[in-house]
């Protein structure tokens, strides 16, 4: 099972669990995540873990117009986006899903 690490919000997370956002946008450097990998959430403020998601699907993006044309519609992503990516010509979208324990 390959797992990858990441940094995120305490307030994005929370809109992850409660099923309001249901992907993550990245730079083209994550480019290594592929579908079926693990991703560990990790608080950017504390490093405290958050939780657990697998990528399910993953789409790129031609800067950050086309991220509704993807799906992405949960408007506090678009305005992170359109703040701290402006400047990407690529965006890479992965689409989340809850680990199922067995």
């Amino acid at each position: 099972m390959n797992i990858a690490i990441l940094k995120i919000t305490k307030t994005m997370w929370e809109e992850i669990q409660q099923g309001r956002k249901k992907c993550d946008v990245r730079k083209l450097n994550k480019d290594y995540i592929q579908t079926g990998y693990l991703i560990v959430f990790i608080d950017v403020d504390s490093g405290n873990y958050l939780g657990t998601r697998k990528v399910i699907d993953k789409k790129y993006s031609k800067g950050t117009d086309p991220l509704l044309t993807l799906g992405v519609r949960h408007a506090p992503t678009i305005e992170f986006i359109q703040k701290n990516y402006n400047e990407e010509i690529m965006l890479i979208v992965f689409y989340l899903e809850v680990v199922k324990h067995e």
